[in-house]
């Protein structure tokens, strides 16, 4: 995670940050997510935690997955989504603090359709 990556995670509400904005998050309130997104409080650190880890190393192994059990589809800037640095953010036309931060892309080979790799 980047220093940049986190500043603009901070400006928006995304979509990790809505169960917590709807009160329905168990392991953070909405009070809690507004401390952080305003500086009054930080995040926890839990870059090294085993289940953390884990789940990055995976994500590579999950994208071969999703391609071999969707043949339709490609994964758009495949070595990018592998790396996990496929840090693409996208605002809300009209409110620009709710933004979406995907994992990739993915494009459908019979109709250019384009989606969410998450």
């Amino acid at each position: 995670m980047t220093v940049s990556w986190a500043n603009a995670r901070k400006k928006g509400i995304g979509g990790s940050d809505a169960s917590a904005v709807l009160g329905l998050n168990p392991y953070m309130t909405n009070v809690e997510l507004w401390k952080l997104k305003t500086g009054r409080k930080q995040k926890e650190d839990i870059s090294n935690k085993d289940v953390v880890i884990y789940g990055n190393k995976l994500e590579p192994v999950l994208i071969d997955l999703f391609e071999a059990d969707n043949q339709d589809y490609e994964v758009i800037d495949k070595e990018e989504a592998r790396k996990n640095k496929f840090h693409n953010f996208i605002y809300h036309n009209k409110y620009k603090f709710l933004l979406a931060n995907l994992d990739g892309v993915i494009r459908n080979k019979n109709t250019n359709e384009l989606g969410v790799l998450e």
